[in-house]
C-alpha cells in the first residue's frame, strides 16, 4: 500500500511516493517559473501547478503498482490566490505570496479596521503580499475580472478541485490568507467588509485532514491512477514541515535553513506577541503553530560567499571550522534587507564592526554565521519571554551540510539540536496526513517514529559554549549601538 505526499511550492512541485511502512519508493518534480513586473507585481500561472504536479506524480509512481496507491494530500505555498470563473477557470494569473502591488491598500485596510486588528484575528500582520489587500487591489484595477469571479482561491483550494471538484481550504492556509478568524476558522465578517466582499467568494474552510473524496475521472486518467484514491485535505507548506521534520508535540522547534531562515515552534495555545509572531492551528489537534522568518538567514552568506569571499561552501566549512571561538569582538549584523522579527527596522543595514588588519576573509564569514545564528537566539528569547516552552530544536535544510553551522547553534542556543535527516519534508508531511487519515497509523506521533529520521547531535565543549555565549551577550548590547546610528541619519547619512 503506498500513500502520496505533493507539495506544490513557490518553484516547483514535488510528489513523494511512500509505502506503508514509511519507506519511499519513488520521487518526481516538476519546476516552473513566477512571472515579475512593475510594481512589486510577482504572478504565476495556476495551470502550471496542476500540469506540474501530474507530472510529478507520474514520476514518482513510475515503477509501482498502480492499484496499491490508496491516498493522497497535498503541501502548498499559502496566499498564492487567483480568481476563477464559473467553469472554475484561472480568470489571469495567480498573485503570488511575493507580490507586493497592495502596497496603498495597506494602509488604507489598517484605518478601516485599526492597528492591530488584523493581527488579532487572523494571526498576521496586515501585509500587501497577503490576501485581504490583494482582493482589495484587484476589485480596483481589476473590476470586470472581480465581477464575473466566482471564487477567489488559494494553491491548495485550486489543486483539491483539480482532484475532488471540491475546492476546499484547511485552516493553516486560511489563516495566511489573512481574512479568517484563526478561534473560530470562519471568514471574518468585519475584514469582508471592509473589503467589500461576501464568504460567498471565498472557500469552505475544513479540518486540515478531512476526507474530501476520490479522484475525479479526469483526475485519474491525467495522473495514472486509480479514480479510488482517496484524497485528504492538505496543509500549508510550513506546518507539513512540521510533521514532516517531527515536531508534533508541546515544546518542538522546527529551524528550516535555506535561502531564508523560518522558526516554527509548536506550543499548546495560539501566541500573539508584541514582536508580530504568526500563530495557527497545528494540525496535530490541540496544538498550535507559532511561525517567524528570519532576517537574512542563508541569503546573506550566500552574499558575502559569492561578493566578497570568492571561495565555495566546501572551502568555507573547512576553513571557518578552525576560526570558531577565536574572534570576540569582530561581529556582523545581517540586516541586508532590514531587521525582521524580533526587533522589525526597516533602517537597520548590513554592519561589520571590530574588523581589524589582522582579520581575512573567513574570519569575516564566520562573522556573519554568528551575526544570523545570533539573531536566531534572539527570537528564541522572544518566544521563551512569551510563553513557548522550548525542549529541542530540530534543524532542516542547508545548515545540515555545514559542520560550521551545527556548532554555532549548539553552542549559542540553549536547547537540544537535533539534525533532521530526513529530506523533502513538506511532501513527507503530506504524505503522513494521508497515512494518519486513511488509517495507516492511528495518530501524528506514531507515523513520526515511522516516517521521520533524525540524529541526535553530541554536544559541544564547554569552552566553546562560554565563548560564544559571552559573545552573544556583546552582541545584543552591541546592537542597541549599531540601531541607533540608522536612527540618528537621514537618508544620505548626513546627521538630523
Amino acid at each position: 500500500m503506498f500513500v502520496i505526499g505533493l507539495d506544490v511550492g513557490t518553484t516547483g512541485t514535488k510528489a513523494l511516493l511512500i509505502d506503508e511502512n514509511g519507506k519511499q519508493q519513488g520521487r518526481g518534480y516538476q519546476g516552473y517559473k513566477t512571472i515579475p513586473g512593475e510594481g512589486g507585481i510577482v504572478e504565476q500561472r495556476a495551470e502550471d501547478w496542476w500540469e506540474a504536479s501530474v507530472k510529478a506524480v507520474k514520476e514518482a509512481c513510475a515503477g509501482c503498482e498502480k492499484s496499491q496507491v490508496a491516498a493522497l494530500a497535498l503541501s502548498t505555498q499559502g496566499a498564492s490566490s487567483l480568481l476563477v470563473d464559473a467553469d472554475f477557470h484561472a480568470i489571469g494569473n495567480a498573485v503570488t505570496w511575493m507580490d507586493k502591488r497592495a502596497m496603498k491598500e495597506v494602509e488604507e485596510l489598517e484605518k478601516k479596521a485599526g492597528k492591530g486588528y488584523y493581527y488579532s484575528k487572523t494571526g498576521w500582520e496586515l501585509s500587501a503580499s497577503l490576501d485581504a489587500c490583494k482582493m482589495l487591489w484587484l476589485k480596483r484595477n481589476r473590476r470586470e475580472d472581480a465581477e464575473r469571479a466566482l471564487k477567489f482561491i488559494s494553491t491548495l483550494e485550486y489543486m483539491n478541485y483539480h482532484l475532488t471538484g471540491n475546492a476546499v481550504i484547511d485552516p493553516t492556509n486560511a489563516a495566511i490568507r489573512q481574512m479568517m478568524d484563526i478561534q473560530t476558522w470562519r471568514w471574518d465578517e468585519k475584514i469582508l467588509g471592509d473589503i467589500g466582499i461576501s464568504s460567498e467568494l471565498l472557500p469552505e474552510i475544513k479540518r486540515t485532514g478531512e476526507y474530501l473524496g476520490t479522484l475525479t475521472g479526469n483526475a485519474a486518467v491525467e495522473l495514472g491512477l486509480p479514480a479510488e484514491v482517496k484524497v485528504f485535505n492538505g496543509a500549508h507548506d510550513q506546518y507539513c514541515c512540521a510533521l514532516g521534520s517531527g515536531s508534533v508535540e508541546n515544546g518542538d522547534l522546527l529551524l528550516g535553513t535555506g535561502t531564508a531562515w523560518a522558526v516554527m515552534s509548536i506550543t499548546d495555545r495560539p501566541m500573539l506577541t508584541k514582536s508580530g509572531i504568526s500563530p495557527a492551528r497545528h494540525v496535530v489537534p490541540g496544538l498550535w503553530g507559532a511561525l517567524s522568518s528570519i532576517s537574512g538567514g542563508g541569503i546573506v552568506l550566500d552574499w558575502w560567499k559569492d561578493q566578497m569571499g570568492g571561495f565555495t561552501y566546501e572551502a568555507l566549512n573547512d576553513g571557518a571550522v578552525q576560526k570558531l571561538g577565536r574572534e570576540e569582538e569582530l561581529m556582523f549584523f545581517p540586516y541586508l534587507t532590514g531587521a525582521g522579527c524580533p526587533v522589525w527596522d526597516d533602517r537597520a543595514k548590513g554592519t561589520l564592526t571590530g574588523l581589524e588588519l589582522k582579520h581575512d576573509k573567513l574570519d569575516v564569514a564566520v562573522a556573519v554565521m554568528e551575526g544570523i545564528v545570533f539573531h536566531t537566539a534572539m527570537l528564541l528569547e522572544d518566544y521563551r519571554e512569551n510563553g513557548a516552552q522550548i525542549n529541542s530544536l530540530r534543524v532542516m535544510g542547508g545548515a545540515l551540510n555545514s559542520r560550521v553551522w551545527m556548532l554555532m547553534l549548539q553552542a549559542v542556543l540553549d536547547c537540544e539540536v537535533i539534525r533532521v535527516t530526513q529530506t523533502d519534508a513538506a511532501c513527507v508531511g503530506a504524505a503522513m496526513i494521508a497515512a494518519v487519515e486513511y488509517g495507516i497509523y492511528k495518530d501524528y506521533p506514531m507515523a513520526v517514529r515511522t516516517m521521520v529520521t533524525y540524529e541526535r547531535m553530541p554536544d559541544v565543549s564547554v569552552k566553546l559554549k562560554t565563548f560564544y555565549r559571552k559573545k552573544y551577550e556583546a552582541y545584543k548590547k552591541n546592537w542597541i549601538i549599531v540601531r541607533e546610528i540608522y536612527h540618528s541619519t537621514g537618508k544620505k547619512g548626513v546627521a538630523i
